[in-house]
């Protein structure tokens, strides 16, 4: 999937029968976000980033796709901070 919104995938690895599957570096997750922050985010920050989840979330429903597991430790935050929801 091709998403500003979605963590891409840059590899599928076999071996025998496990797959491995690499995806680019991302810096953080939302639950160590939220875990290391002392204050409160601003109502901006939430809305923005459910946008975003929303927005990823929308195109992969498009796709014909759907996320069975979605849960902050998959939200990924790069410093930017942008929103990519990983598999």
């Amino acid at each position: 999937m091709n998403h500003p919104n979605i963590v891409k995938l840059e590899e599928v690895i076999r071996e025998s029968d496990i797959l491995y599957f690499v995806f680019v570096y991302m810096e953080c997750n939302l639950y160590q976000l939220m875990k290391d922050r002392e204050k409160l985010f601003s109502k901006a920050e939430v809305r923005n980033w459910c946008f975003q989840v929303f927005q990823g979330l929308g195109y992969m429903h498009q796709c014909g796709y759907f996320h069975r597991d979605l849960k902050l430790v998959l939200i990924i935050i790069i410093l930017s901070p942008s929103i990519h929801v990983n598999n």
